[in-house]
């Protein structure tokens, strides 16, 4: 991709933003809920895999 391509992607994007931006802010909020227990979840399997590499 040129760099004029790019220029006119990225200003096409910002042209449309106000359009796309509440879903955005709402995947955002559901992301934000959501990386706690995914953490947790990544903390749990470590802890697994650990224990069984110790065997």
């Amino acid at each position: 991709m040129t760099t004029t391509k790019l220029n006119y992607a990225i200003a096409f994007a910002a042209i449309i933003s106000p359009a796309w931006l509440d879903i955005l802010k709402e995947v955002s909020q559901i992301a934000a809920a959501l990386m706690p227990f995914f953490g947790i979840a990544l903390v749990i399997m470590q802890m697994i895999k650990l224990g069984r590499d110790k065997k």
